[in-house]
């Protein structure tokens, strides 16, 4: 009988050594621990609640923060690539496994071109601040 993992990395080594057969693929890690955070009850947690950039891989679940999302360039035949030559700020929201797309990404994009697009996901997040004194936060 197989031991059932009881943390997110022991259920990532499971599975990634059964389904994958090779080394950390930290995107799809990034999003397998996401996915499974709340069966083993671990939210991932900020390593500084500050006002600097954070690898994405912290950003607290159902928050509204800042986030960076990099522009990527695309090969001839229009594949992403990981080469990144650009990025925006936005606002969003980490959904346990995949991030809300802010409308202003469609708009922006579509001034693109062939050649660059929007990443899968952004790449690093921060608290977003506070209302100015005086004004309801909202």
């Amino acid at each position: 009988m197989t031991e059932i993992p009881k943390t997110i990395d022991e259920a990532w080594g499971a599975f990634n050594s059964r389904v994958f057969n090779h080394g950390k693929d930290e995107t799809a890690y990034n999003s397998f621990r996401a996915a499974l955070a709340c069966l083993f009850d671990e939210a991932p947690s900020p390593v500084d609640r500050g006002t600097g950039w954070q690898d994405i891989g912290t950003a607290p679940f159902n928050e509204t923060v800042v986030v960076y999302w990099p522009i990527v360039e695309l090969d001839e035949d229009g594949d992403v690539t990981d080469k990144i030559v650009g990025g925006e700020v936005f606002v969003s929201e980490n959904q346990g496994g995949y991030w809300i797309e802010p409308e202003a990404m469609n708009a922006i994009g579509e001034h693109m071109g062939d050649h660059e697009t929007y990443a899968n996901h952004p790449s690093h997040w921060m608290p977003k601040p506070s209302a100015p004194e005086g004004s309801v936060d909202g």
